[in-house]
């Protein structure tokens, strides 16, 4: 990742919860399409350093199912990626927190993509309504088994 999407997706962040409680959900405005759009550069570019398989791939949009300010300077995000090779969609849950100085993410947890048979299960576009009512039933994606686990930084408390 580069210095300069990580202070862009803090600002976006810091932006998006500023006025929110804690446990608020994330409405739809402006300022979430924003960090929504950054996030998508963030997360390319994070796969892309750590996997080798992420070199001719990046996404393409970000739907999210549920978006909620789960603590001070925190997010949790569950949704789908679209992938931009053949707009494809794979589940995503991230949770990420802005440091208290500065534009940087103090932390960052994200689970992407669902794993079968070794293999990242993409799928298809005509199917996305059926992909994220899934992801409303905690159930389901407690049964995801994540394909990718990027993860750095420590959570305040």
């Amino acid at each position: 990742m580069t210095d300069q999407s990580e202070s862009m997706l803090s600002r976006a962040l810091r932006t998006v919860l500023a006025d929110l409680p804690i446990g608020a959900a994330i409405p739809e405005s402006r300022a979430f399409t924003g960090f929504l759009s950054v996030l998508e550069q963030f997360l390319s570019e994070t796969l892309r350093e750590i996997h080798p398989e992420w070199e001719f791939e990046s996404l393409d949009g970000v739907l999210p199912a549920l978006a909620n300010k789960s603590a001070s300077g925190e997010a949790d995000l569950l949704g789908l990626c679209i992938l931009i090779t053949d707009q494809s969609l794979v589940p995503m849950h991230l949770r990420l927190q802005h440091a208290n100085v500065g534009d940087t993410i103090s932390w960052f947890d994200c689970k992407f993509g669902e794993e079968k048979d070794r293999r990242m299960i993409r799928v298809s576009w005509g199917s996305r309504n059926e992909a994220l009512k899934r992801l409303h039933l905690p159930h389901e994606v407690e049964r995801i088994n994540w394909f990718y686990h990027l993860t750095y930084g420590r959570r305040r408390t």
